[in-house]
């Protein structure tokens, strides 16, 4: 479901290499690693140090993993088997219900992997390229808790606390570079050098930016925070329109809301804005609809044309057609979806291209204005550099991951 993402960096970081560790054969010492990796709490002395550098880094302190262990086998079984050799042999006809999934991967974390005093909970489950893909939030008891990526084998037997992209290592690490870290975070990375950072992308009058979401993804609601003070700054310099992705992973009210803010959009455009900063505070999309004066009936005339030109309705119910048979269709961008490529919320597109950026306000209006034939003033504009924490509501935090996404 996930495609390989345009590979322009308009951030200008580097690429995080990954640790030049050989790799270990023996299935014996690969055994005795991971017994090692999943001790029981009462005989780790973890202790608990602040490290922005990588959410894995601040996951992998608080679960008392032993990193080495890893990367060298890269599972836990969550059965508590040890036959390594049963990951081959893996038959997804056997795949496990996702809430099923969910609740084990909470239940192990919380029983064999945390300490006293430490919760998780599963912000998010999906299936991607063969696995499922689980998001949870980790609370040490002591701050605010952390978004952590894990993988689970479509029959639930085996739990990966982390995975490693390959494809996007092969590329970006030339063979004879020495292999460090990049201890940098996304959001304390600002484009000091447009003409460096973007040589790519053509310079225009007025550029196009477009953000692909899904209303209720974490991950969209995310950006849109952080994108909304930027192109409130640049104004009418630019052109922003907010489209949506093409199927719906949050059920009916994802749809529904979906079509209230295209409605919107396309109706009473000066509203958007003030809808969106409402709606992304609270999630009541009534009270919103109120509070910022938007036409009602003008919506709901919308609404309906918008259900029967997108068949937006008929593909809601009719589940034949969901994608992998469990999110319905949602086809207001459709084409514009395949044109760039978008396989997952949020995707930011600029002047036509796809391209990866950070998600504080300021990484916005960097990104923006790297591709000014002559930049306005707004340009100069100093924003937030903070990231806006995933969700509803406009917590932020400084070492907030610009990476995650629903896919």
């Amino acid at each position: 479901m996930v495609a390989k993402k345009n590979s322009k960096n308009v951030s200008g970081k580097k690429p995080k290499k990954v640790s030049g560790k050989k790799m270990v054969s023996s299935k014996k010492v690969q055994k005795d690693v991971v017994m090692k990796s999943i001790k029981s709490k009462d005989e780790r002395n973890v202790k608990l140090v602040k490290d922005d550098s990588l959410i894995w880094k601040i996951a992998t302190v608080i679960l008392g993993l032993a990193l080495v262990g890893v990367i060298v086998l890269g599972n836990i079984p969550l059965t508590g088997g040890e036959d390594t050799d049963a990951l081959n042999d893996t038959d997804v006809s056997q795949k496990m219900n996702v809430d099923i999934v969910a609740e084990n991967v909470k239940t192990y974390i919380e029983d064999k992997l945390l300490q006293e005093g430490m919760s998780a909970d599963v912000v998010e489950t999906s299936e991607s390229n063969g696995v499922y893909v689980v998001i949870v939030s980790v609370d040490s008891g002591i701050g605010e808790g952390q978004n952590v990526t894990s993988y689970v084998t479509l029959d639930g037997k085996y739990f990966f606390p982390s995975g490693l992209d390959m494809i996007t290592v092969e590329e970006d690490t030339p063979a004879d570079d020495p292999v460090v870290e990049d201890d940098t975070t996304d959001d304390e990375v600002k484009v000091e050098d447009d003409s460096q950072n973007n040589a790519g992308l053509d310079k225009v009058d007025r550029p196009n930016v477009e953000l692909f979401v899904m209303s209720h993804c974490p991950y969209g609601t995310q950006a849109e925070k952080g994108i909304i003070p930027a192109i409130e700054a640049l104004g009418d310099t630019v052109d922003f329109t907010l489209r949506f992705v093409n199927y719906a992973m949050h059920a009916e009210k994802e749809v529904v809301e979906q079509t209230k803010q295209y409605c919107i959009q396309k109706e009473q455009n000066d509203l958007l804005m003030p809808y969106l900063k409402c709606f992304l505070d609270s999630g009541d999309s009534d009270a919103c609809v109120a509070e910022v004066g938007v036409d009602k009936d003008k919506m709901d005339a919308c609404y309906v044309i918008a259900d029967n030109e997108f068949n937006i309705t008929v593909n809601l119910e009719d589940r034949a057609s969901w994608l992998s048979g469990r999110f319905p269709l949602y086809l207001v961008d459709g084409s514009l979806n395949e044109k760039y490529g978008i396989r997952g919320s949020p995707g930011f597109v600029l002047n036509g291209e796809t391209l990866p950026v950070g998600r504080s306000p300021q990484n916005y209006l960097d990104a923006i204005c790297s591709t000014f034939n002559d930049r306005p003033a707004a340009c100069d504009a100093e924003l937030s550099t903070q990231v806006y924490s995933p969700g509803f509501g406009y917590d932020t935090t400084a070492s907030g991951s610009s990476e995650g996404e629903c896919a």
